[in-house]
């Protein structure tokens, strides 16, 4: 059914709307027949701004006079929309400007683990409140069509408190890459890291092809996410909006960061290399950041098991010059792939393929002025049998 408030459609969850908590009426139930599971469709973005509920007079039935004030005080137990998420506690975001965020649960769905991230904007962006609630919809818009790769988070709710906006993810369930090497000595086994690898080359793949280009700006083994079953590597706190990097900052260990975003430079190319330099410390097991930033010794000096193949990958994209390493994840992935379908068991070959690779327009125009002759020979080929018969 469709909630009249703010227009989910989807199956309602307790006589209430699952994403706003809307209380459905009867009439509204009879007047609508059309049910969609809610995890098919997380929150009902369309191409206008969607109503955000009412806002809630309190927290925590604790009198509100500074709203930033008050969220500084959100601790354990605090609730928000109208008691539906406790606060479990505070995250620190690697990227700077990026809002406050916690952990909590959803009272409203089986006390299911969630991420509510504060979303500021800025006033140089948008100086009104209408402005500030359409582009908190755009972006919570391009966030869902994200979190519709496996590897990046869902949403699946959005709303106002007082002054302030919050994005709800799911929150995956797994460990951090960091945590797995942390418990192992000489790194993963080098087919875990080239399918890891060629899944977060297939996310950074996606995020360049975003307009503009979404950059994450703190990749490192803290936020990639492993399964649960150790198959599917998925990357954490996407930023809400475009990070900032401050030459000199520390919002990431430097010995992940590109030798360009250390003086304040970020691009897509900027993620590839801390991509790299994590895959790197995967497999060799070597953590970067005991060394001086941007020295990578040969992969296969640390660890002799690293083949020669991965060791110039790795090789390639740590080059201190961004032109001298891969164009684009889209490269990397292709090389990754080749490595993969290498490897002599298929027991090796688990690798979660997460959608079709797009591929790029030249390549595309390449491979078409390559199809032209060939084609014009095979029309020139019949018309000459045809000829030959007809003289028969």
């Amino acid at each position: 059914m469709r909630c009249p408030r703010c227009a989910f459609k989807g199956k309602p969850f307790q006589g209430r709307c699952a994403v706003c908590g809307y209380q459905l009426q009867e009439e509204d139930t009879q007047n609508s027949t059309s049910f969609t599971h809610i995890n098919q469709q997380p929150f009902p973005y369309t191409d206008q701004p969607a109503p955000f509920m009412e806002q809630s007079p309190r927290l925590e039935q604790t009198p509100v006079t500074n709203w930033h004030t008050a969220m500084q005080t959100l601790g354990p137990g605090k609730l928000l929309r109208s008691g539906r998420y406790s606060i479990i506690a505070s995250v620190a975001l690697p990227q700077q400007n990026q809002g406050a965020a916690w952990n909590a649960r959803d009272l409203h769905m089986s006390n299911r683990l969630v991420l509510l991230r504060e979303i500021r904007i800025p006033a140089e962006l948008a100086s009104t409140a209408l402005k500030r609630e359409q582009m908190v919809t755009m972006l919570a818009q391009r966030l869902n069509r994200l979190g519709e790769h496996p590897g990046l988070p869902n949403i699946v709710d959005l709303f106002k408190e007082k002054d302030a906006y919050f994005l709800v993810f799911l929150l995956p369930q797994g460990r951090s890459l960091a945590q797995i090497l942390k418990e192992r000595r000489g790194g993963l086994p080098e087919h875990t890291v080239a399918e890891y690898g060629w899944q977060l080359c297939d996310i950074l793949s996606l995020l360049a092809e975003q307009q503009p280009p979404l950059v994450h700006g703190a990749i490192s083994p803290e936020t990639i996410l492993i399964s649960e079953n150790g198959k599917q590597a998925a990357l954490l706190h996407l930023p809400v909006l475009p990070p900032k990097e401050i030459p000199g900052g520390a919002s990431t260990p430097s010995s992940y960061r590109a030798p360009e975003q250390v003086h304040g430079t970020l691009t897509p190319s900027s993620d590839l290399y801390a991509l790299a330099a994590t895959l790197y410390h995967a497999a060799t097991g070597s953590d970067p950041q005991v060394r001086p930033p941007a020295f990578y010794p040969p992969a296969r000096r640390i660890n002799p098991e690293v083949s020669v193949a991965l060791e110039r990958i790795l090789a390639r994209q740590l080059r201190l010059s961004a032109t001298q390493r891969y164009g684009s994840a889209y490269e990397m992935q292709q090389d990754l792939a080749a490595l993969i379908e290498s490897y002599p068991t298929q027991a090796s070959k688990s690798i979660v393929r997460t959608r079709a690779l797009a591929i790029p327009a030249q390549v595309q125009q390449d491979e078409k002025s390559l199809m032209l002759p060939h084609r014009a020979w095979r029309r020139l080929l019949s018309l000459f049998m045809g000829v030959l018969m007809l003289l028969a």
